[in-house]
């Protein structure tokens, strides 16, 4: 499922999208122990949640602004819920805070941040 150049907005950001791989998965209860992510299974629940993999620039002007952005996205590793809103898949996600990756390679380009990162709902 590709989005390229389409946005979409996570918390307080507006992302600007290039590839959302998206897959359902049985619906887990998430805990947040020790700076991890831990997924409970919960047998003969009948929800699913989505996991999605979302790779994307923040692309700004300004690098103050780019790593003010930047910073915004680490933050939301903390396992608190974030809201997604993109048309598809709109809901409640936390990161899963070791895939939260930039490209930080000196070849790219200055003017911009690459990230991808690993997100799935939460539905309490």
């Amino acid at each position: 499922m590709s989005y390229y150049g389409q946005t979409c907005v996570f918390g307080n950001l507006t992302l600007t999208i290039q590839v959302i791989r998206a897959r359902k998965l049985p619906s887990t209860k998430k805990q947040w122990v020790n700076g991890r992510l831990n997924e409970i299974a919960i047998p003969h629940r009948d929800l699913q949640d989505w996991e999605l993999t979302i790779e994307g620039t923040f692309a700004s002007s300004t690098e103050a602004t780019r790593d003010a952005q930047r910073t915004t996205l680490e933050g939301y590793a903390d396992g608190d819920k974030v809201a997604l809103v993109d048309g598809a898949h709109d809901g409640e996600y936390v990161i899963r805070p070791e895939t939260l990756v930039f490209d930080d390679n000196r070849r790219s380009n200055p003017a911009e941040h690459k990230y991808m990162f690993t997100i799935v709902q939460d539905q309490g």
